[in-house]
């Protein structure tokens, strides 16, 4: 998409987000697709029968019936968590085709002119996990094997190849302890209080003005 915007890069920051999340599934998710590798549906996943099923199981469901497991509270009140070890399973050695997507896209934004920062959005469970109060049958509390491997493995290459990194990790941590939650309590995205704190650091840690764009005195 970005290629095929043609946006200027000459004089420009490009900031390239990172989700630890989902992002490493993404990737191979994306990468089977392009190579022919993803499965096929068959005639009867794709049959007006089981579609209506499972729409009316969404519907009809309250809840994921796994909720309570990935329950935490903060502050009297309940907060869910989507992300699990179980998700993060096996998805270490995709980091390798990512890496080349990253080298070869921050090689284009320099090589253009640009000047290129990696932002690494963090999951909920690492900021909110530490000071969550976890019911017996939670399957997540602070155990560091339901957290993405991505984090880690972005900063060791960053190290290696002398990429700058915003990590906003830290600062989501110390509104969380102030009390200014940044997510939603029932869902994996920041709220306008995460977001608000994503635009402050970004803008605090990164001399944005020294690269932004030239305009043209005729405009």
């Amino acid at each position: 998409m970005f290629h095929n915007a043609g946006l200027p890069v000459r004089d420009r920051l490009v900031l390239h987000f990172l989700f630890e999340g989902n992002d490493l599934q993404d990737s191979a998710a994306y990468r089977r697709r392009v190579t022919g590798q993803e499965p096929r549906q068959t005639l009867a996943d794709r049959s007006f029968t089981m579609n209506v099923f499972w729409w009316l199981a969404r519907t009809t469901q309250p809840r994921v019936a796994r909720a309570d497991e990935h329950r935490g509270r903060i502050n009297g009140e309940d907060y869910y968590f989507s992300y699990s070890e179980e998700q993060f399973r096996g998805v270490t050695p995709e980091f390798v085709h990512l890496r080349q997507t990253l080298d070869q896209f921050r090689t284009e934004v320099v090589g253009g002119g640009g000047a290129y920062v990696v932002v690494i959005v963090p999951t909920k469970l690492r900021v909110l996990g530490p000071i969550s109060v976890w019911p017996p049958d939670a399957i997540l509390g602070n155990d560091p094997k339901h957290l993405s491997p991505l984090r880690d493995l972005l900063h060791q290459w960053a190290d290696e190849a002398d990429v700058p990194v915003c990590d906003l990790s830290d600062a989501l941590a110390r509104s969380a302890a102030d009390g200014e939650l940044p997510w939603f309590p029932a869902d994996s995205h920041l709220n306008e209080i995460g977001h608000r704190i994503i635009g402050d650091v970004v803008a605090a840690s990164i001399p944005m003005h020294q690269f932004q764009a030239r305009i043209p005195a005729s405009q």
